[in-house]
């Protein structure tokens, strides 16, 4: 309850109010994640309208710790919005500018939520394109030693076997 009144606190003027300055990004995709996990999606349409224009720009927080680019963050505002069409282009660029970086992690977790996507509510073709996906997420994770991003693709192909 208390992440919910700091995102409608933080999101009551349409997160105008949070400083221009180099951690702004980050702080994008920490309220993003926050809208998703909570299901708010007047919330989430705010913080797309913003993200959107930057999705080819890369996140670091002060730590310089990455985040990779802010498209894959874009694209899970999409997918919970019920746009899944944007979503997949998003995460397709997302891979490819991370990919560009050479951030494998955020390359195969940006792979991994196209897979994951792919496979709800679309045809057969795109099913099956989200499986390759997921398995060759699992694979890549699995030789770097990615051991979360490697069983997060196991648990998605099982699902998806499953059903």
């Amino acid at each position: 309850e208390d992440a919910r009144e700091d995102l409608a606190r933080v999101g009551s003027r349409g997160f105008e109010d949070l400083p221009r300055d180099g951690m702004l990004l980050a702080t994008w995709i920490e309220l993003a994640l926050a809208a998703i996990a909570q299901g708010d999606a007047p919330h989430a349409e705010l913080l797309l309208a913003r993200m959107r224009p930057h999705a080819s720009e890369h996140a670091f927080d002060e730590f310089f710790f990455s985040w990779g680019a802010l498209a894959q963050y874009v694209g899970l505002l999409q997918r919970m919005l019920g746009d899944r069409t944007a979503a997949i282009e998003s995460f397709e660029e997302a891979i490819e500018l991370n990919a560009r970086l050479r951030h494998r992690p955020e390359r195969l977790r940006s792979q991994l939520e196209l897979g994951l996507t792919l496979q709800v509510g679309l045809q057969a073709t795109a099913r099956a394109r989200g499986m390759q996906c997921l398995r060759s997420v699992r694979e890549e994770a699995q030789a770097l030693g990615l051991i979360r991003i490697a069983r997060a693709a196991e648990a998605a192909l099982r699902e998806a076997l499953s059903t």
